[in-house]
């Protein structure tokens, strides 16, 4: 048997070294495959959880956008970190129809994530959120009117409603002397 140097131990070495690290296969260039989701109805919230880094700071070193698009219109927002590895978006559909999303962040296993998801109608008695309507008034997002001046669970005007029997107490316990 013919004897081996030193050098040429450290050469095979490397070598093998090397091959355990190298992949099986070829690493590929194309983007990752699209998220299909369930559907979601109009004005629920629409959830994705993505894996990415947790080590030193993520709440202020990682950023990560979404923007959602459904056909023309497209709308931006910010991810957050959950914890443990874990960022979430969280959106809020305002139209029924197929509405898609892609990622982009600084952190690359965040970056370029895309997914589908279907917007049905909204569900019943699901109004919306609520805005201004009319300079003075406010009303939910599908234009039902929002009740600002009136005790939802009495159904007449705050003003109409009898005093409290704390409000009664304490108007009692003024004239006491």
């Amino acid at each position: 048997m013919d004897s081996i140097d030193r050098r040429t131990v450290l050469k095979l070495g490397s070598a093998a070294s090397l091959a355990v690290l190298a992949p099986s296969a070829p690493a590929s260039t194309a983007p990752a495959a699209q998220s299909a989701h369930a559907s979601v109805p109009q004005w629920e919230a629409f959830e994705v959880t993505l894996a990415g880094p947790s080590s030193g700071n993520p709440f202020t070193d990682v950023d990560l956008t979404v923007t959602f698009a459904q056909g023309n219109r497209s709308v931006s927002l910010d991810g957050f970190y959950d914890g443990n590895g874990s960022y979430k978006i969280r959106f809020m559909p305002d139209s029924p129809g197929e509405w898609s999303y892609t990622t982009a962040s600084n952190a690359p296993e965040l970056s370029g994530r895309t997914g589908r998801f279907s917007c049905t109608a909204a569900l019943a008695g699901a109004h919306g959120p609520v805005r201004v309507a009319n300079t003075h008034h406010f009303a939910y997002a599908d234009g039902t009117p929002f009740p600002t001046r009136r005790c939802a669970s009495a159904g007449r005007d705050y003003r109409q409603a009898s005093p409290s029997p704390l409000s009664k107490t304490i108007k009692s316990s003024k004239h006491v002397s």
